[in-house]
Parts: C-alpha cells; sequence; structure tokens
C-alpha cells in the first residue's frame, strides 16, 4: 500500500547532483545583475500577449525562478531562501548573498564536508568579523550622498531627492504615484516603533522587502481578547464586506498562537492582514503604546473590561511591517493627539519616550513618471537606496566592488590545528573573492581559468596590495574606489557571508531528496 502511494523513483537518496544544479543555477541567474555593469534579465510577463519585463534587479529575477525538475527546483528554492535570510536581515546585498553560496558549493566537494571542516568555515567566518569591524567607517552624510547615488546607478537629481528625505527625517518609506510626472518627498505625521514588528512571516505581503507594505490600511487596536472572540468576528466582518485585498493591520497587546492561527488562516485565503504585538517592557508601555497608535490613527482600542467596550477602527495612510518594525504615518493627525502633547509635556515628570513617539515624522517619498513601467524602475531603486541608506547607518560602511574582501582575504593567515578545519578556514577566504570576480565577469573582464594570472595582475593584485583600491566597473578601471563612492553597507555585507555560509553548510548536509507523485493529491 505505501509503495503505491508513495513509489520508490519519488526518493533519491546519496545522489545530490541535480539538487545542486538547481541551487547553482538560481545562483548564477541572481549573480549575472551584480555590479554596475551587471546583465539584465528578462522576466515572462503574465499576460502572454504583452513583452517580457527586463530587469537587473536581483531580487524580482529571484522571484522568477523556477524550474520543471522538482528536485533542482528544490536546490533553487534553498538559494533563494538563503538570499530571502539576508533581504529580511539587511535589506539588500541578495546578488553578494547568492555570489558567496554559488562559490561554497563550487569549491568544495560533498565528500571533502565534516564537522572538522565546518568548524573551520565558522572560525574563517569570525576572522573575517574581526576584519569588519577594524576595517569599516561611520557613515556621515557625506557617505549616505554617495550610497545613495550608487543605488539609483548614478541618477543625479533621483539622488538628491532621496538625500534630502533623510535629511528631513530617519524614517523614510516610498510609495508610486502615477498622478506625479517626477519623483519628491512628502513629510507627515507619523509612528516608527522599533523592535516591533510582525508576529509571522506569514503576515509579508512585499516579498522583495520581506514585509508588510500598505497605504491606506485599516487599524484595529485589542488591548484584551483571549476569551472574547469579538475581534476575530469583526476582522472576519471586515474582509466579507471590503475586498479581500483592501490592507488590515491589527495591534494587539499580547501575542496568543490561536489568535495568530486564525488571522494566518485568513492571510491564506487572500485577505490582507497583518499582526503586530505590541508586548512591551512591562504592562505600562504596552497600554500607552497601544493607545498612542489608536490615537495618531483615529481608531479606538478595544478592551471587553470597559464599561461599553466597542472596536473603532482607524486609517494609515502608510503602514510598513518588517520583521523588527513597524512604521505608519497620517496625513493628518486627530486633534487629539495635540491635545494629548500639550498635557504629556506641561507634566510635572515627563514621559519623553511617549513624547518623542507622538512627535515622529515619516518622510514619504512619491514616485512618479511618465508612465507605468518608468514609475516601476524608479520605485525599484528608490527603496534599494532607502534600504542602503538603512543598513549603511546601523554598521558603518566599508569599500565597495567586492576590494574590502579581497584584502580582507589577502590577510587571513591564521594556521589551524587539523588539515581539515585548514580547509574549511581557506575556504572562507576563496569564497570572499567571489563577489569582486563576478563583478569583473558582469563588466566582461577576463576571469576564466585561462586568464588567471591576466585578471590578478592587472585587477586583483590592486586590491591586495592597498585597502581602498580596485576594479571601478563605471570607468572599467581600477582606482580610489572610497573617492569614487563605490562603498557597501558593512552590515549587508556581513549578513550575506552569514546567510551564505549559513545554506551552503545546510546544502553540504543534505543527503536526501522527497517529492509526492505528480498524480497524488494532498
Amino acid at each position: 500500500m505505501l509503495e503505491k502511494l508513495f513509489p520508490k523513483k519519488n526518493i533519491f537518496i546519496g545522489d545530490m547532483r541535480r539538487l545542486d544544479r538547481g541551487f547553482l543555477k538560481a545562483c548564477d541567474a541572481v549573480t549575472e545583475t551584480l555590479g554596475a555593469e551587471g546583465k539584465l534579465a528578462l522576466l515572462e510577463n503574465p499576460d502572454r500577449n504583452s513583452p517580457p519585463e527586463a530587469t537587473k534587479d536581483g531580487v524580482t529575477v529571484m522571484q522568477h525562478i523556477r524550474f520543471s525538475n522538482k528536485t533542482e527546483n528544490f536546490g533553487a528554492l534553498q538559494a533563494i531562501a538563503g538570499c530571502y535570510v539576508t533581504l529580511e536581515r539587511a535589506g539588500d546585498a541578495t546578488t553578494t548573498t547568492a555570489s558567496f553560496m554559488q562559490g561554497y558549493l563550487r569549491k568544495l566537494k560533498r565528500k571533502h564536508f565534516n564537522k572538522k571542516v565546518e568548524k573551520g568555515i565558522k572560525l574563517g567566518l569570525k576572522e573575517v568579523d574581526r576584519w569588519l569591524d577594524a576595517l569599516s567607517l561611520k557613515t556621515t552624510n557625506e557617505d549616505l550622498q554617495k550610497i545613495i547615488k550608487t543605488s539609483v546607478n548614478n541618477d543625479e537629481k533621483l539622488s538628491e531627492t532621496i538625500f534630502n528625505a533623510f535629511m528631513a527625517s530617519d524614517t523614510v518609506e516610498v510609495v508610486k504615484n502615477k498622478n506625479l510626472n517626477s519623483t519628491k518627498f512628502v513629510e507627515q505625521n507619523g509612528m516608527y516603533l522599533e523592535n516591533y514588528g510582525y508576529v509571522s512571516p506569514f503576515f509579508i505581503n512585499k516579498i522583495s522587502k520581506t514585509s508588510f507594505d500598505s497605504e491606506n490600511a485599516s487599524v484595529l487596536c485589542a488591548s484584551v481578547w483571549e476569551k472574547d472572540i469579538k475581534v476575530v468576528n469583526t476582522v472576519k466582518t471586515f474582509f466579507q464586506t471590503n475586498p479581500k485585498e483592501t490592507p488590515l493591520l491589527v495591534f494587539i497587546e499580547q501575542s496568543n498562537s490561536e489568535f495568530i492561527e486564525q488571522m494566518i488562516s485568513l492571510k491564506n485565503i487572500g485577505c490582507n492582514i497583518c499582526v503586530v504585538a505590541v508586548n512591551g517592557y512591562n504592562e505600562y508601555e504596552s497600554e500607552t503604546l497601544l493607545r498612542d497608535v489608536a490615537l495618531l490613527t483615529g481608531a479606538k482600542v478595544y478592551n471587553p473590561r470597559d464599561e461599553k467596550p466597542e472596536i473603532i477602527l482607524g486609517i494609515a495612510d502608510k503602514a510598513v511591517v518588517s520583521f523588527n518594525s513597524t512604521t505608519i504615518s497620517v496625513h493628518t493627525p486627530p486633534k487629539e493627539v495635540e491635545e494629548l502633547l500639550t498635557e504629556l509635556e506641561s507634566a510635572d515628570t515627563k514621559d519623553e519616550v511617549r513624547i518623542k513617539r507622538l512627535k515622529g515624522k515619516v518622510v514619504i517619498i512619491e514616485v512618479g513618471g511618465m508612465n507605468a513601467s518608468q514609475i516601476k524602475e524608479e520605485f525599484d531603486r528608490v527603496e534599494d537606496a532607502i534600504a542602503s541608506v538603512k543598513s549603511s547607518r546601523a554598521e558603518g560602511y566599508i569599500t565597495g566592488g567586492g576590494a574590502t574582501l579581497v584584502y580582507i582575504s589577502s590577510n587571513m593567515k591564521t594556521k589551524q590545528e587539523t588539515e581539515e578545519i585548514q580547509r574549511g578556514y581557506d575556504l572562507v577566504k576563496e569564497i570572499l573573492k567571489e563577489p569582486f570576480i563576478k563583478i569583473l565577469s558582469n563588466a566582461n573582464r577576463k576571469t576564466k581559468l585561462r586568464w588567471w594570472q591576466f585578471w590578478r595582475t592587472d585587477y586583483l593584485a590592486s586590491s591586495i596590495k592597498e585597502h581602498g583600491v580596485g576594479y571601478n566597473a563605471v570607468k572599467d578601471e581600477v582606482s580610489d574606489l572610497l573617492k569614487d563612492g563605490v562603498i557597501d553597507s558593512k552590515k549587508s555585507i556581513r549578513v550575506a557571508l552569514e546567510s551564505a555560509t549559513e545554506r551552503a553548510i545546510q546544502m553540504f548536509n543534505i543527503n536526501v531528496v522527497t517529492h509526492f507523485p505528480d498524480s497524488m493529491s494532498l
């Protein structure tokens, strides 16, 4: 009976070549877009009568990669998952992650991987972290301008708009506005809630940013609901009376698995919903945070213990929820916000945290253009720039173009206690060169093995000899990359290497693949 349900041909043990092939194909497709001279990908349009979409955005390419062979597709999905980990933790550097991952699988045979090699890899990773800390620089306003300019492909006007937006507020988000011919930014009242994000990644509605990202989102705030089904019924009624794509953002005081499962089930049938738990350090923090969100958006906190409990929804003109933060903004806050601020500021003991929260400002960059295609292309570049700025501010920046990684690799000379540990350590040294080599390849510089000495002498040697010097793909010459503004977020590179290493180690440890027969219904 079991053999009929699960034929042996659907269980593969030992031969992982197809799995690795799918993994590497996916990495190759993404890394083709790496660097200033990254190549374009042509993506099939869901509307078969429309022309395919051309893009050099690695995330967009990644979303379209699927293979008909199930085992190869498993491999591709493993690579994609590795890239998404970086995207969630750092906001960018997905192409760099892919270049590291493919390096691991191409430079080490499965039969040579074991726990001692893994130990060597992790020792190498720790040393790279120390080097990145030592070589990273604190981000100044001048550096931010360079980072933004690089992210938007040297578009002077657009980079100036984004920079000015960040000068107006630390919290910047982006929307499309088809009624504008050009991009501008506006300042709105808003709230940035650090360390409060979605309770489950199932609520993500924007894969490219691994976030819940919506405009004109209805807001529901609930204080106590463990033994009260009114919140659940209200949410269900909301989607019965509104289109499923209408965004609803639910703030709850504490996370509860049963409630979250019910909300996820609604998400799974297409409802555009997200849940954020505001369980703070203490009960006061949780309750005041919930009240402040409700106050800003015009909602009312539902609490069944009140004399006349009721649910009143608010509205956020823009809402972005990531795994560890939430940003909401409104065009015109209710007058009650100003009244509460006056009360808080005149109190003998001022609640500075709450005052700052209620005084928050969010800058919205509105991307316009002559047509939908232009708006989408510019919107993608603005998103990349915002992610790069946020990441760079977190941990500083390093010389880009893979040059810093090459320099670190050349200075990693620690001798390990065994040959196998040394093999893992040396593997990390080789992996660090992968982004540099791929950038050269995408710029059509000679990088194949038979030309090794050529590109090693003309390009690699410069980055080994002097930190900050490397190949500038825009100029097609070796130059001082720091002066040229070719820089990377230290955090994004660190996270990319860590994510790639985690995924590669998992791949080396996989030795069984199973899939269901095509005829089997689940």
